[in-house]
This record gives structure tokens, sequence and C-alpha cells, in this order.
């Protein structure tokens, strides 16, 4: 069995919240190891832990953070809602799948600040193996995008998940693809902020919005629908 790595437990790093009863759930039901991103700028780690908590109770989540685990870049280990909790991170993978939030800065529109560490990617690849020892079988490596049409966890996480989770130097950036987006454009009032995006394969733009003081893209119903990228209308010519 691999060795658990040291995890800062929530007490540690200052959660204001418990996690409600009733939202147990058996290692052995795990198949995944989903990566995640938080879409907001750098901060101390424990205050990040703090913040993505504080988010995810505005947007009603009864266990917060809905991360499993959440990962610095200094490669420290935080403890989310928990190892054998039921998360709240990407609906089809909620119960059968640990959600790993990957502490990575962005901007707002979640473009990449800093590069992915060498100390997170080592520390993501020790526990996904103490994990899959935990339940008894191999993960499959997946990001939140796979599940739904949302730029999570960035380009630099889904390359190195897409790589195989290699626990060296960061892969090469992934070539343009037909889903390469060319621009983004956004607007703010009183409300919040609202990002378009251009998707140049067919000319389509997508948006997402942040309400006024959360770093999340929302989409759907808070705590109800997945985050990410929604159709909004074709390009014109």
């Amino acid at each position: 069995m691999a060795a658990q790595p040291k995890i800062i437990s929530r007490r540690e790093w200052g959660a204001a919240t418990s996690i409600p009863s009733g939202r147990s759930v058996a290692p052995s039901a795990r198949r995944f190891y989903v990566v995640h991103y938080p879409v907001m700028s750098a901060r101390d780690e424990r205050q990040w832990c703090r913040d993505v908590e504080a988010m995810h109770r505005r947007q009603g989540w009864q266990a917060a953070p809905g991360y499993n685990f959440l990962i610095g870049q200094s490669g420290t280990i935080y403890e989310g809602c928990g190892r054998d909790v039921r998360g709240i991170h990407s609906p089809p993978h909620n119960t059968d799948g640990w959600g790993v939030c990957h502490l990575q800065p962005s901007t707002a529109a979640g473009a990449p600040l800093a590069p992915i560490t060498d100390a997170m990617k080592v520390a993501s690849r020790q526990l996904y193996e103490w994990l899959g020892s935990v339940a008894g079988r191999t993960l499959q490596q997946w990001w939140h995008g796979r599940d739904y049409a949302t730029a999570c966890p960035g380009p630099d996480l889904r390359a190195w998940v897409a790589a195989g989770m290699p626990a060296g130097a960061a892969p090469p950036p992934t070539p343009p693809t037909e889903e390469e987006i060319r621009a983004v454009a956004s607007c703010v009032n009183s409300a919040g902020a609202l990002h378009t995006f251009y998707e140049a394969r067919d000319g389509s733009i997508w948006y997402t919005w942040q309400r006024k003081g959360e770093s999340a893209w929302q989409g759907g119903k808070p705590g109800r629908g997945p985050a990410g990228l929604q159709p909004f209308a074709p390009a014109p010519k």
C-alpha cells in the first residue's frame, strides 16, 4: 500500500465550517481522480483554502470546500471536505471520484498567471498513488473539463493530466486544436462580470459570469448546476 503523504487538516488551515453527516463514501467506491483549479489570484495557501471554503458556502454548498483535497504550489496537500466525504466538484464524479483542486493562480478569465510547479506535481502524484491504494484500484486520471464544457482546470493542468500526470517537468504546451479560443472579452457592472469567448473552429461564442465578490465562474443555478461555459450565439462573420 502506498504511503499516505502529509495532509494539512481542516483544523490546521482554519476551516470555519464542519462537514454535515450523511455524506460518507467508502473508499472502495472511488474510481476517478478529478483535477480542478480555482480561477483565483495567488495568495497565502491556507488563506486560499479559507477563501475557497467561503466561496462554496456562498454558493449554498453543504460540504465546503467541495473539493476533497487542495494542493498548493508549494507541494503542500490540504484536506478539503475530506477523503471519505461525497464532494461537490463535478456531479458525475462527486461520489465515485476524488476532486482535487490544484491552487494554480490565474486571472478572473482563467488564464494561468504562474506555471504549475514540480512540487505540486510530485505532491499530486503521491496523493493519487495513495488514494488508489486506499480504493484498491488504479484510479482514472481525469479533469473537470472532460465532464462539462468548462475551462477548468486550465491549459497547463489539462496537458499534465493528458500526459499521464508525470511527477517531473511540465509537459510542453498543447498545440492549438480546433477548440482554440481566439479572443476573450469581459464587461463589468454593479452585479458582477460577464466573460465571452470566441471559439475559432465554428465561430461560436460562449459565456460565463461571476457575481460581485466571487471569484469562481458560474453556470446554471448556484449549488445546483455545473460552473463553466454556456453556448451564447454564432459569431458574426
